[in-house]
């Protein structure tokens, strides 16, 4: 975000590499190819305190076909996708006598009350997501904003999370506050190595701080916890394409579909750019689930924060 603290927003044709890593020689590369079809009618007048009106139920959908050619170790799968409009509705994970598992969505809602007077004028007053939030991690630059503080109306009201990165130390790999994350991370955090705690990822409605003309490219990076290298390991890659929102009036989320090789990660990174231009990026209603349900699992997240 640049100084003059104002928000521009973003598209979606997306161009997804996948890097599969494992602990044995054999690599598998997928590439996915996506384009998601921007809303038509996104027009504009700029800056965060302008107040945004869209309905919060008709987002375009990625739908998916694959072929995959096989050639030798490395097996390339590519897929086509086109728009449809859809609605969003989200659940939490299920309690019961084994504890906590199955799908959720985070959607920000029910982080503590705050509702400013006015129009907030400098994203850095908005709070930060607390940690860990639903048991995950987020970093440093990660807050939760209401409308009209926001160009984007959320999908579930009447909040969504923003990530910006600036003089707060965003690009701070080694935030304490953050548990280390990387910029834009949502991750397990200090509980990586715990596979309890390890997610699905399925999809998330996405808006960029892009009033144009250039599209808003935005890199979503799959980790998973490798025991053999004691760390966290990058093993999938989505590239999207978000529409500009011109003015940063009437904008509208986009609903980003991510690869089925979205499993069993224990990080999931977002980061959006113009050009070589770091950019501020909206969600809501990021889809997932959890990876191990068995009641072991289920229950030690049952008694964590």
């Amino acid at each position: 975000m640049t100084n003059s603290n104002t928000l521009s927003t973003f598209s979606t044709s997306s161009n997804t590499t996948i890097l599969s890593t494992s602990e044995t020689p054999t690599l598998a590369l997928q590439t996915t190819t996506a384009s998601l079809a921007a809303s038509s009618s996104s027009s504009a007048v700029s800056a965060i305190t302008r107040s945004s009106s869209s309905t919060s139920d008709h987002s375009a959908v990625l739908n998916t076909t694959t072929t995959t050619s096989s050639m030798g170790p490395t097996s390339l799968s590519t897929s086509t996708t086109r728009a449809i409009n859809t609605t969003s509705s989200g659940a939490g994970p299920t309690p019961t006598v084994c504890g906590e598992y199955g799908p959720f969505t985070l959607n920000w809602d029910d982080e503590p009350n705050w509702n400013p007077d006015k129009p907030i004028t400098d994203p850095a007053a908005a709070p930060a997501v607390f940690n860990p939030y639903h048991h995950l991690y987020f970093a440093l630059g990660y807050v939760y904003v209401p409308p009209p503080s926001d160009p984007f109306p959320p999908i579930s009201p009447p909040r969504l999370t923003m990530f910006f990165t600036n003089e707060t130390g965003a690009d701070n790999e080694s935030s304490p506050s953050a548990g280390g994350l990387r910029p834009g991370e949502i991750s397990a955090g200090p509980r990586a190595v715990e596979s309890a705690f390890w997610f699905d990822a399925y999809s998330a409605y996405l808006g960029c701080d892009n009033e144009g003309p250039n599209d808003c490219e935005l890199s979503i990076t799959g980790y998973q916890y490798s025991a053999f290298a004691k760390q966290e390991i990058s093993a999938f890659q989505q590239n999207v394409t978000l529409p500009p929102c011109p003015g940063m009036t009437d904008c509208h989320l986009e609903q980003v579909h991510f690869p089925a090789s979205f499993r069993g990660l224990s990080g999931l990174q977002f980061q959006a750019s113009v050009g070589n231009e770091k950019k501020i990026f909206f969600m809501d209603d990021l889809s997932m689930a959890w990876s191990n349900n068995t009641c072991a699992a289920g229950l030690l997240r049952q008694r964590s924060r």
